[in-house]
C-alpha cells in the first residue's frame, strides 16, 4: 500500500512497468477508483504530472493511498480489471459512465471506399460521416438500405479472379475482381449525401417498392423493416416547426438531478435540423455537486462522440467552471435558442415523470398479482403457471433464429429455455414460427415434457395463426396470445387466439411482466443470432489461409466449435482434420494471431 503521508508521488516513480491493476482509494479508506495498464508506473504516474480534464482533477483531489495488482499480460488486467469493477462499483468508475457511444455511418477514405458503422468515430480516418443516429438498430438498418441502394466495396477482397458474393447480389462495387472507376464512387456518395440532406424522395420510392414486393412474398417481418426505416426517413425530412440557423450543428442539453439520479435530455440539431433526441437517468452519489456532474457528463460524452459547433445547456449556476474545460458552451438567447431548450426541458420533465411511474409500479408490483390481471384480461379459469414466450430472429435470410423462453410463476426458467436454427427455406414470419413451434412443442410431447399453462409470441395476426395452425395440428388445447407493436415499434395491443384485439395498458401490472417477457426473449435469440454470425465471419476467415477450403473450415468448426477450442487444441488433432502438415502449420500461425 502506498500513502500520501510516506510522499506519494516518489513512490509511485518506484513502481513496476509490469502490466496489471491500480486501485486508488480515498482518505476513508474508500475505492474509488480502479484502472488496468500495459504499463503500472508509466500510467500511474501519468495521473499526477501535466494538465488534467476536470473528471481527473477531482478524482487525484481525493486519492489518499492505492494498491496495484501485477498481472501476466496485459489481457488478464483487462479481465481482473472488469471483474473488480463488477464487484467493487467504485464511485469513478459508475459515475454517469453509461457508456454512451452513439451510433454513426462512415464511409472509409480509400481508393476503393466501404461503409461502417462506428461507435466511436476518429474525423481524419472517413471520408464521410453521418449521424449521431436515434439508436443503433435504426442505424443499422439505414446502413443496410444505403447497401442495397448505394454498393461500394463490400467485401474487402482485392484482385480476385472471381467476384464475391456480395457483388451477386448487388451490394458490393465490385473491387474484389475488377478495376472501379473514382467516378463510381463520387456519384454513389453523391447520392449519399444527398440522402442525408433530406432529399430523400427517390429513396422512399424504391423502398417502397420492395416493402409491396416482400408483401407480395409473404414476408411480412422484411416489409414491415422497410416501412419502418421509410418512417425514419419520413419523420427526419418533414418539416418542423423548429429550426436553428441552416447548416448549424448544436446539441441542446436539459438536466436534472433528482435524489439519487441525474436526468438528462439532449436533442441533436445538425444543419439546422433536429434528427435525434436521447433520454438518460443515471444513478449517482449523492454528495456530488451539480457542477460536478455535468461537467464529467459532458466530458464522457463529447471523448467518445463528435463535438457539435455549440452545446446549450438549462445551467442553473455559471458557466465558468465549464467553459475551463470546454469551449462554446451557451445559455440560449434567442428567441428560436428558447423555443428548443423549451421542448428539451418538456422532454426531460415526461422522462423524469414516466421513470416516477415505473418506479413506484415495479415497487408496488409482485408477479402473482402481474399474473392474476393477465388471468382476468384473458378469462382463464387458473392462474398461468407455466408461460412460454417465442421470438424469431434474422436479417434478410441469414442465421434465421427461434427460441422460446420460458417463465414459471412469472420468473424465468433458464434451464428450459430453448433456441432452434432455421435454413433459409423459411421466408416469411408465419412460416418461421410455425416450424420453431412445431419443433418445439413436438419434442416436448416426444419426451413427455409438462406443457405450458400459456402459450405467448412476440408478433401479431401472422404469428398468432401460425402457432394456432401448430396447435391444432399437434391436437393441443393450449390458450395463446400474441404482443403485438404499432407503428413506433412499441407493443400496444394483445392478440388473441380468434384474432381479436386487446389494448393495453401501459400503467398496468400486467403490462410491466409482459415486456419483461418481451425482453428477456428477444435477447435470448438476438445473442444467439449474433453468436452464429460471428461464427460465419470466423469461417470465412479460415478461409485465408493457405490451403483450407471451405469444406476443410466448416469440418474444423464441427470439431472444435469455436477458435478459442482449435488454438487450444494440438498439432496432432489438428491435423486429422486438415490432413496436411503445412497447411496444419499455416493454421496454427494464424491462430496464434487472431484476435
Amino acid at each position: 500500500m502506498i500513502n500520501k503521508n510516506d510522499d506519494l508521488i516518489e513512490q509511485v516513480k518506484n513502481l513496476t512497468n509490469e502490466p496489471g491493476c491500480y486501485l486508488y482509494f480515498n482518505s476513508k479508506n474508500q475505492l474509488i477508483y480502479i484502472g488496468k495498464a500495459k504499463a503500472l508506473k508509466k500510467r500511474v504516474l501519468s495521473y499526477f504530472s501535466g494538465p488534467k480534464d476536470f473528471k481527473t482533477t477531482k478524482l487525484v483531489s481525493e486519492i489518499d493511498h492505492l494498491e496495484f495488482i501485477i498481472t501476466k499480460t496485459e489481457k488478464e488486467a483487462l479481465i481482473l480489471e472488469h471483474n473488480l469493477i463488477k464487484k467493487n462499483k467504485p464511485k469513478y468508475n459508475i459515475l454517469l459512465t453509461d457508456d454512451k457511444r452513439y451510433p454513426y455511418i462512415a464511409i472509409t477514405n480509400e481508393v476503393n471506399p466501404t461503409y461502417k458503422y462506428l461507435r466511436t468515430l476518429k474525423n481524419l480516418k472517413y471520408k464521410k460521416s453521418y449521424g449521431p443516429f436515434p439508436d443503433g438498430s435504426k442505424a443499422k438498418q439505414i446502413l443496410e438500405i444505403l447497401e442495397y441502394l448505394y454498393p461500394l466495396h463490400r467485401c474487402q477482397k482485392i484482385n480476385q479472379p472471381e467476384p464475391c458474393f456480395y457483388f451477386h447480389i448487388n451490394l458490393c462495387s465490385g473491387a474484389c475482381f475488377k478495376k472501379i472507376e473514382t467516378d463510381y464512387y463520387n456519384k454513389m456518395i453523391y447520392k449519399i449525401n444527398r440522402f442525408f440532406k433530406s432529399n430523400t424522395k427517390e429513396v422512399a420510392q424504391k423502398l417502397k417498392t420492395r416493402m409491396s414486393k416482400l408483401a407480395d412474398n409473404l414476408q411480412f417481418e422484411e416489409a414491415n423493416k422497410i416501412k419502418k426505416i421509410i418512417q425514419v426517413i419520413e419523420w427526419t425530412t418533414e418539416a418542423q416547426t423548429t429550426e436553428l440557423t441552416k447548416n448549424i450543428n448544436a446539441d441542446f442539453i436539459s438536466y436534472q438531478v433528482l435524489d439519487n439520479y441525474f436526468f438528462v435530455v439532449i436533442l441533436f440539431f445538425r444543419e439546422g435540423k433536429l434528427i435525434n433526441k436521447n433520454s438518460d437517468h443515471l444513478k449517482i452519489n449523492l454528495n456530488d455537486k451539480e457542477e460536478d456532474l455535468i461537467n464529467i457528463y459532458l466530458q464522457e460524452i463529447y471523448s467518445k462522440n463528435i463535438k457539435p459547433d455549440k452545446i446549450f445547456l438549462n445551467v442553473n449556476h455559471d458557466l465558468e467552471k465549464l467553459e475551463l474545460f470546454f469551449e462554446n458552451i451557451y445559455k440560449p438567447k434567442t428567441k428560436n435558442e428558447y423555443a428548443v431548450m423549451e421542448m428539451a426541458t418538456k422532454n426531460l420533465d415526461e422522462l423524469i415523470e414516466n421513470y416516477l411511474i415505473k418506479q413506484k409500479l415495479k415497487n408496488s408490483i409482485s408477479p402473482l398479482e402481474s399474473l392474476e390481471e393477465l388471468r382476468q384480461t384473458l378469462q382463464l379459469t387458473e392462474i398461468p403457471y407455466q408461460i412460454e414466450i417465442f421470438d424469431i430472429a434474422n436479417i434478410y435470410q441469414e442465421h434465421i433464429t427461434g427460441g422460446c423462453c420460458v417463465f414459471k410463476n412469472g420468473v424465468a426458467n433458464r434451464n428450459n429455455f430453448r433456441k432452434y436454427n432455421l435454413d433459409e427455406s423459411f421466408t416469411n414470419d408465419y412460416s418461421r414460427m410455425e416450424e420453431t413451434t412445431r419443433r418445439h412443442y413436438s419434442k416436448m410431447l416426444k419426451e413427455n415434457k409438462p406443457l405450458p399453462d400459456l402459450i405467448i409470441v412476440d408478433g401479431g395476426k401472422p404469428q398468432v395463426t401460425a402457432l394456432g395452425n401448430t396447435l391444432n395440428k399437434l391436437s393441443l388445447k393450449i390458450p395463446y396470445i400474441g404482443l403485438a407493436k404499432d407503428e413506433r415499434h412499441k407493443t400496444n395491443l394483445l392478440v388473441l387466439s380468434d384474432k381479436s384485439e386487446v389494448i393495453l395498458n401501459k400503467n398496468s401490472k400486467m403490462f410491466y411482466l409482459l415486456s419483461k417477457f418481451q425482453e428477456t426473449v428477444h435477447q435470448y435469440v438476438i445473442t444467439h443470432y449474433r453468436n452464429n454470425k460471428n461464427k460465419d465471419v470466423q469461417k470465412t476467415t479460415l478461409e485465408t489461409i493457405r490451403g483450407i477450403s471451405q469444406q476443410k473450415a466448416n469440418s474444423l468448426y464441427k470439431e472444435f466449435g469455436d477458435i478459442e477450442k482449435m488454438r487450444q487444441a494440438n498439432f496432432e488433432a489438428l491435423n486429422a482434420i486438415v490432413k496436411n502438415k503445412s497447411t496444419t502449420d499455416n493454421l496454427q500461425k494464424f491462430l496464434k494471431t487472431f484476435k
